[in-house]
């Protein structure tokens, strides 16, 4: 976990946007055990305040406030120095939150892959090369480390939850003790990223049918989350649910086909070439199958896969705006790589071709995901030419695809810095989460 936590707070390539609120409303928690953020300068200053809504005369975070709970710490202590105010950090040209929004992002990040490393030692019932490979393969060949670990983003506060919930499922195979706590995982998922609403249904349902006697004591494990997330909406929003919550946000795609395929094979958001190992695990799926050893369990995992990826692909935008690969399926990425094991414990016996197969696979996954995290021209590729929002075209331009970017503003001259950290305004185009 520690190495992994590193790994991701050194690199360089950070990307904060809808999560740079998160930090005022982390202050506005211990200094006026509150929610409100108006009374911030900074805030009000703003001139595009696309993430903040109005309740009553206070203006407040318009994004998830939850995921704010992890600041509070790490703010609480920079405010005790004298030179420092995390309260007048600024938010744009350039935004400055993510001095504090990363190190605790890779904290989650890096417990999330703890879990997960948990979960496959027990399966597996030893820490065995597999175990390791598929961990950081995880860690590093997915979005995990490209996209959700380069700010205090959605996928980051849920990351931990979502591992547990995959820990819980995995251990329940030989104990249903662990089963009640499905509920507090699935709650905590949720109200850190509202989209994990398919893991809570698909989770509930199977608790329902498979351990029945369980689920009163399900339920109240939910409710230790649920009921302090109602009250404190109840208090700020004057409603139930936060107005993100609201699931009018699905159904917007005019085109779920172009989604679809955009989803899978797109050269800038495509799963396929931002994680290639995604074969390995369909592979893995199918060696499980044909051994008929899949179980409820596994259908947990087939169904909330399968199900995530329908919802993104009617997301009107499916393509995550301002990112780097396929952001939005973050939530699923623990679940596919859980498939690399059953095929990297048969690969040590196979021919040298199976091997070098998986370990360019793995190799590639790495490779395309590690230029999101560590190089920054990667994310101005977002705004450069054109805004990716309002010129989505360019997801499908074989020429220029995102994963490259870097090496061809090197070839056309760019210095390391400007690659590296550089602004993307400075590289001619506008300024973009932090940039």
């Amino acid at each position: 976990m520690a190495i992994v936590a590193l790994v991701y707070c050194a690199s360089p390539a950070v990307n904060v946007g809808d999560s740079r609120m998160s930090l005022p409303t982390a202050v506005s928690m211990y200094r006026s055990a509150d929610l409100t953020i108006d009374e911030f300068a900074n805030v009000s200053a703003l001139s595009n305040e696309y993430d903040v809504v109005s309740r009553g005369e206070h203006l407040v975070m318009g994004y998830p406030w939850p995921p704010s709970l992890f600041l509070v710490p790490i703010a609480a202590i920079a405010d005790l120095v004298p030179s420092i105010d995390p309260g007048t950090t600024s938010l744009t040209s350039p935004n400055r939150t993510w001095i504090y929004e990363v190190p605790v992002a890779a904290l989650l990040m890096g417990v999330a892959v703890a879990l997960f490393f948990s979960a496959a030692r027990a399966h597996v019932g030893r820490t065995s090369r597999s175990v390791l490979i598929a961990t950081a393969s995880l860690a590093f060949g997915t979005v995990w480390w490209s996209a959700s670990s380069r700010a205090l983003t959605q996928h980051a506060a849920a990351a931990p939850f979502v591992a547990f919930v995959l820990y819980l499922l995995v251990r329940s195979r030989e104990n249903n003790r662990f089963v009640p706590w499905l509920g507090a995982a699935v709650a905590g998922a949720y109200v850190m990223r509202p989209t994990a609403a398919v893991l809570v249904v698909v989770v509930t349902l199977w608790v329902l049918l498979r351990h029945r006697d369980r689920f009163i004591a399900y339920l109240c494990r939910a409710a230790l989350v649920a009921v302090p997330f109602i009250l404190v909406n109840l208090a700020t929003y004057q409603s139930v649910l936060p107005p993100y919550y609201a699931g009018n946000k699905l159904g917007g795609s005019s085109e779920p086909v172009q989604a679809v395929a955009g989803l899978f094979v797109s050269p800038s958001r495509g799963i396929l070439w931002n994680s290639p190992l995604v074969l390995l695990a369909a592979a893995g799926f199918v060696v499980v199958a044909r051994k008929r050893r899949l179980d409820s369990v596994d259908a947990v995992f087939g169904v909330f896969i399968f199900a995530t990826f329908l919802v993104v692909a009617i997301w009107p935008n499916w393509w995550g705006g301002s990112t780097f690969g396929p952001r939005l399926l973050s939530e699923i990425m623990p679940f596919v790589c859980w498939y690399l094991l059953p095929v990297f414990e048969r690969a040590w016996n196979a021919k040298k071709l199976v091997v070098a197969s998986c370990t360019t696979l793995i190799g590639l996954s790495v490779l395309v995901n590690s230029q999101g995290a560590l190089m920054r021209s990667t994310l101005c590729w977002n705004s450069i030419p054109t805004f990716i929002d309002t010129d989505s075209q360019r997801l499908w331009d074989w020429a220029d695809p995102q994963p490259l970017r870097a090496i061809s503003d090197f070839v056309d001259g760019a210095g390391i810095r400007q690659v590296i950290i550089g602004s993307c305004k400075d590289a001619g185009g506008q300024t973009i989460n932090g940039g």
